[in-house]
This record gives C-alpha cells, sequence and structure tokens, in this order.
C-alpha cells in the first residue's frame, strides 16, 4: 500500500513520518484482535522444551497476560472509538479503510454512502487524532 501523505495546508496535517507511524498502527488493528483472542491461557507461561525451561519474567503468569489484554483491548478501543467520534455515519467502512488499507473506491463498492471528499477529509481527520494521541507529533 502507498502512503500518501497530507497537505500541509490541511488542518489536520501531520508531519510525513508521523502520518506514517499513524497509519502503520492503525493497519495493526487485526493483529491486535487476533492477539486479544490468543492470549486466554495462562498455562502457555511455561514450557517445557527439548534443551530448557523458559518461563516468563515475573512469578504471575496469570498477571502477565492480564496486563497484556489490557494493553491490546486499549488500543482497539482508541481506534475504534475515535472511528466512532469522527465519522458514526460510515463507522463499518471507515475501520476497514484505515486497517485494512482499503480505498474509497473499494469502499464504495461495498455500498459506502458518502463522497471521496468526505471520506478522505474524515480518514485524514482519524490519523490525526490517533496520532495526537499517542504522541506522535
Amino acid at each position: 500500500m502507498k502512503i500518501k501523505t497530507p497537505n500541509k495546508k490541511s488542518k489536520y496535517y501531520i508531519e510525513p513520518p508521523f502520518y506514517r507511524m499513524a497509519v502503520s498502527w492503525c493497519l495493526c488493528y487485526w493483529s491486535w484482535k487476533d492477539m486479544l483472542s490468543a492470549k486466554t491461557d495462562s498455562s502457555k507461561a511455561i514450557r517445557y522444551d527439548l534443551d530448557k525451561v523458559q518461563s516468563s519474567n515475573t512469578s504471575d503468569p496469570t498477571s502477565d497476560i492480564g496486563i497484556q489484554r489490557a494493553e491490546l483491548q486499549n488500543r482497539i478501543d482508541l481506534l475504534e472509538s475515535t472511528i466512532r467520534k469522527i465519522a458514526p455515519e460510515i463507522e463499518k467502512y471507515m475501520l476497514e479503510g484505515v486497517t485494512i488499507g482499503l480505498n474509497f473506491y473499494q469502499l464504495e463498492n461495498k455500498g459506502m454512502p458518502c463522497s471521496a471528499n468526505y471520506y478522505y477529509a474524515k480518514r485524514q481527520q482519524i490519523y490525526y487524532e490517533i496520532a495526537k494521541a499517542l504522541n506522535f507529533r
């Protein structure tokens, strides 16, 4: 996916490196969802391999998994709530756009009910708010 950086005259301008960081952060959404669903079993904290025993850094593997799950859920919630706040009328399409990298025409074919200018303006605002929330800028 080619990442086109925003125009400097934009109300939601982000410096190109920080813009790319925000885009990349959003693209991790589905990986976080997968990791969140996989991190349910604390019995995997200690593994017995052929050569050595591997264990977690703390004595409480359940706590470790709880902390990891909370961090993943916070990331997911931040992105979903930002999209919901900025573009509630096209939330499901915007989620696909920023987390999969679909462009306007791909989303339009799926039934998105807005113009290209509106979609790209809202998407830019989402990246701006994510960058601001994560102190990327």
